[in-house]
């Protein structure tokens, strides 16, 4: 579920993410790099001098003239002007003011002066040249650690995730479950779990708000949740209320869950939803039918009740939950494959094996289109 925001990658973002110190020394970097404009355009001067103090100032706005564009590339539009405004303060303070200032150029009166400023205009494109490629050095080795810091703790990330949600390929004397979890990053939102327990086996599929690490803790807190209750005499509703009041006791704007979980009891199933996609049930008779959400998602405040309906689950019959990462699979002209998507694929495919429908399915909604969120199923058929 990406409403709290994918993470975006574009340069903007980038350079705004920096550290401090990261960012102070790559613009010092640019800085000092382009600062060799002005001694070179000194060049093209000869055989007239420039004073000294004109050059350097030239050279120092040189600088400043680079920096502006490549702030107004990372910071936007509106920075847009930055370099323009300091062009146009160089033009005007080389015909303007630094003649007052510091003397107008003068032709050269003998090679030895000629040479002396030749070797002074190299001096300061060598000095600027070799100190912004120092800086950048600098600033490549700092974030190639910190990349490297990053990379170690996304693996780890990853492997978390993994154990959080396995994939599921089981079966019992009564049930064979599916279940397969992709996620659109490193760590994903989506849980699928089954826990069998004395009584009762539970099915329960969840999508928690945003991407990244916050959303795997919550991930990883709502699995602890409904596992924990689940060792307790427990009904679907009293599930769903624990992690409401978890999610709610966050305190956190913007962090919901939705949740779709399946109760099977020998010859029925409860099944109930917190703002999540309808369950299919594909019938061994032939017949397609869907458990509708009635409720807000988790983590919302609401007062009444969690409903809860229960239906037949027969001997042949094909409970089916999913995640809105694979039905907000969208197509050139923006249409989504939607839950009809899945249902056109269990119309074809419901007596087939589970693996074999769960291929079906997710080839069906990477084929349709691209999604950015995380793609996730679980199939529960009664034996």
């Amino acid at each position: 579920m990406s409403r709290a925001g994918p993470g975006a990658r574009p340069a903007r973002p980038y350079a705004r993410r920096l550290p401090f110190m990261s960012s102070v020394g790559l613009n010092a970097a640019i800085v000092c790099t382009f600062c060799s404009v002005g001694f070179i355009s000194d060049l093209f001067n000869f055989p007239r001098l420039t004073p000294v103090p004109t050059v350097l100032c030239t050279a120092f706005m040189s600088g400043v003239i680079a920096f502006g564009a490549v702030l107004s590339v990372s910071r936007g539009p509106r920075w847009l002007a930055t370099p323009l405004v300091a062009s146009g303060v160089l033009v005007a303070l080389e015909n303007l003011a630094f003649p007052v200032w510091f003397g107008h150029a003068v032709p050269a009166t003998s090679l030895e002066q000629l040479a002396s400023h030749a070797k002074f205009d190299a001096l300061g494109c060598m000095l600027t040249l070799v100190g912004g490629y120092i800086l950048y050095i600098l600033f490549i080795t700092r974030q190639g650690s910190r990349q490297m810091r990053l990379d170690a703790e996304f693996a780890l990330a990853r492997e978390v995730h993994q154990a959080l949600v396995p994939a599921i390929a089981r079966q019992s004397a009564r049930l064979e479950w599916w279940g397969r979890s992709d996620p659109s990053t490193e760590v994903g939102g989506d849980l699928i779990d089954v826990i069998e327990s004395d009584d009762a086996t539970l099915a329960v599929i969840a999508d928690v708000s945003g991407h990244g690490v916050s959303a795997g803790m919550l991930t990883a807190m709502t699995r602890s949740a409904i596992r924990t209750r689940v060792g307790t005499p427990w009904t679907i509703a009293s599930l769903l209320e624990g992690v409401d009041r978890l999610v709610l006791g966050l305190e956190r704007p913007g962090r919901f869950v939705t949740a779709a979980c399946a109760r099977f009891e020998r010859g029925a199933a409860d099944v109930a939803l917190a703002g999540h996609l309808p369950v299919l049930i594909a019938r061994a008779t032939g017949a397609l039918e869907r458990v509708e959400n009635q409720r807000p998602p988790l983590g919302i405040p609401f007062a009444a009740p969690f409903p809860t309906a229960r239906v037949a689950a027969a001997s042949g019959d094909l409970f089916v939950l999913f995640t809105d990462g694979l039905t907000e699979a969208r197509d050139a002209r923006g249409d989504e494959w939607g839950v009809a998507g899945i249902e056109a694929v269990l119309r074809a495919h419901a007596r087939e094996p589970l693996d074999r429908i769960a291929t079906a399915i997710f080839e069906g909604s990477r084929r349709f289109g691209a999604s950015g969120d995380d793609r996730s199923l679980l199939m529960i058929r009664v034996r």
